[in-house]
């Protein structure tokens, strides 16, 4: 008695499927109210005036951090930069720009690195970063 025929291998080549790219949908800079920063330098020598400044409420300290709304396969996913806390509510308006560029020179990478194309991400320049700040003290 014969063996019955074995049946034929078909053999397919696998192609990847092409997946649309992830589509930034918006960018904005948040600062942010910080609640919880260690003020205990203030108790050091030479910062009286300072520590009595934030007693009276005359500041608070706030973080600063690069956020994007993204669109992946269809879903809105938030995605953000580490963000930089313990930033002196009054500090000067450069110092604000010149963090929200870092910030977004960190989301820029993340953006990039899950496929949001180069040409949907818009280059920072201090008037653009000045734009997408939002104070939500």
């Amino acid at each position: 008695m014969s063996d019955p025929p074995r049946p034929r291998r078909r053999v397919v080549e696998a192609t990847a499927a092409r997946r649309p790219p992830a589509e930034l949908q918006s960018i904005r800079v948040i600062v942010d109210r910080d609640q919880d920063t260690d003020v205990s330098f203030m108790n050091e020598e030479g910062f009286e005036d300072r520590r009595a400044e934030y007693e009276r409420n005359d500041f608070h300290f706030v973080t600063v951090r690069a956020v994007a709304e993204v669109a992946i396969e269809g879903v809105v996913q938030t995605l953000m930069s580490g963000g930089l806390g313990g930033i002196e509510s009054d500090a000067d308006n450069e110092e604000f720009v010149d963090i929200a560029m870092e910030e977004y020179a960190q989301l820029r990478k993340i953006l990039k690195t899950i496929g949001v194309p180069t040409a949907q991400l818009p280059a920072a320049d201090p008037e653009q970063v000045r734009v997408w700040m939002e104070w939500r003290e």
